[in-house]
C-alpha cells in the first residue's frame, strides 16, 4: 500500500544520474495522489533519469490521481518504465509518464500483463518536450486491454519550453505504440496517439489481437 499522497523519490539535481526503482511484490496498490518518481531535474545536468522495473505477481493498481514518472530536464536520457503484472489498472486520473524536457530521448514503456485497464482521464505517455525523440509504448497482454472514458496511450514530441532549448527547432520523431492483446477496446473518448509537432516523423501504431 502506498496511499494518501505518499512519495517514493529517486532524484538528482546535480551532474549524476537519478537512481533506479526495482519493485518486486505479490500485489501493488498505489492510491490517492501518491508519487513514484525517478528524475534528473536541472537544465544543465548531464545525467540520465532513473529506470523503473516493477514486477507484480498478481494485481498492480494505480488509482485516484497517482503519478508515476521518469523525467530529465538537461542533456541526459529519459528513464524506461518496465512493468510485469498479473493484471494492471491505471484508473481515475492517474498518470504514468516517461519524458524528457531537454536534449535527450524520452524513455520507453514495456508492459507485460494478463489484462490492462486504463480509464477516467488516466494515461500512459512517452513524451519529448525538447530536441529528442519520444519514447515507445509496448504492451503485451494475454487477455483484454481496455482504454476508456477519456483515457489515453500517447507518444509525442512537443515544442521545447526551457531556456536552453527554446530557440532550437523541434526535430525529434514520435514514438511507436505496439499492442498485442487477447482483445482491445478503445471507447467513450479513449485514444491512442503517436504525434510529432515539429519536423520529425510521427510514430506508428501497431495492434495485434
Amino acid at each position: 500500500f502506498v496511499t494518501n499522497g505518499a512519495q517514493l523519490l529517486a532524484s538528482t539535481r546535480s551532474q549524476g544520474n537519478a537512481g533506479n526503482f526495482n519493485i518486486t511484490t505479490g500485489s501493488l496498490d498505489f492510491k490517492n495522489e501518491s508519487l513514484l518518481v525517478a528524475n534528473a531535474k536541472e537544465e544543465g545536468n548531464e545525467g540520465n533519469a532513473g529506470n523503473m522495473t516493477i514486477n507484480v505477481r498478481d494485481t498492480a493498481s494505480f488509482d485516484y490521481g497517482v503519478r508515476v514518472y521518469t523525467d530529465v530536464t538537461g542533456k541526459g536520457q529519459g528513464g524506461d518504465i518496465n512493468i510485469t503484472a498479473g493484471s494492471l489498472a491505471l484508473t481515475n486520473g492517474s498518470h504514468m509518464l516517461a519524458s524528457t524536457s531537454g536534449q535527450g530521448n524520452a524513455g520507453n514503456f514495456t508492459i507485460t500483463t494478463g489484462s490492462l485497464l486504463v480509464n477516467n482521464e488516466s494515461f500512459f505517455a512517452a513524451s519529448a518536450n525538447g530536441r529528442g525523440n519520444a519514447g515507445s509504448i509496448t504492451i503485451n497482454a494475454g487477455g483484454p486491454v481496455s482504454i476508456e472514458y477519456g483515457a489515453k496511450l500517447y507518444t509525442d514530441v512537443n515544442a521545447p519550453y526551457l531556456s536552453n532549448v527554446a530557440k532550437q527547432p523541434v526535430k525529434g520523431n514520435g514514438g511507436d505504440i505496439n499492442i498485442t492483446a487477447g482483445s482491445l477496446v478503445v471507447r467513450y473518448g479513449g485514444q491512442l496517439v503517436a504525434n510529432s509537432y515539429g519536423d520529425g516523423n510521427a510514430g506508428n501504431i501497431s495492434i495485434t489481437t
